[in-house]
């Protein structure tokens, strides 16, 4: 029994085609950072959430909103360390 022809399979009908090439994060000449607010990270970054009211949780309501501040806590120590890393954050001690 003799096998039927194979088509090419779409990843090998591409690799004869050009690549095209995208500068996708822009390049570094971009000067729209320069257009970008400075972020101040937030003394309570539960304060939202919190406003809400407490978790509807019954029985379990204080030990949920004990790991929710911890977890909102944890998410903004990263967003904080982020915006740090690319020069955004806004430090007390800058001067304008």
């Amino acid at each position: 029994m003799s096998g039927g022809r194979r088509r090419k399979s779409r990843n090998q009908r591409r690799q004869g085609a050009a690549a095209v090439s995208i500068d996708y994060w822009g390049s570094d000449h971009d000067d729209a950072e320069s257009d970008l607010p400075m972020i101040r990270a937030s003394a309570m970054p539960s304060a939202m959430v919190r406003s809400l009211g407490r978790p509807p949780l019954h029985g379990h309501d204080q030990a949920a909103e004990t790991y929710f501040e911890v977890v909102y806590a944890r998410a903004a120590l990263l967003a904080s360390a982020l915006a740090d890393s690319v020069g955004l954050l806004e430090h007390p001690d800058d001067e304008d």
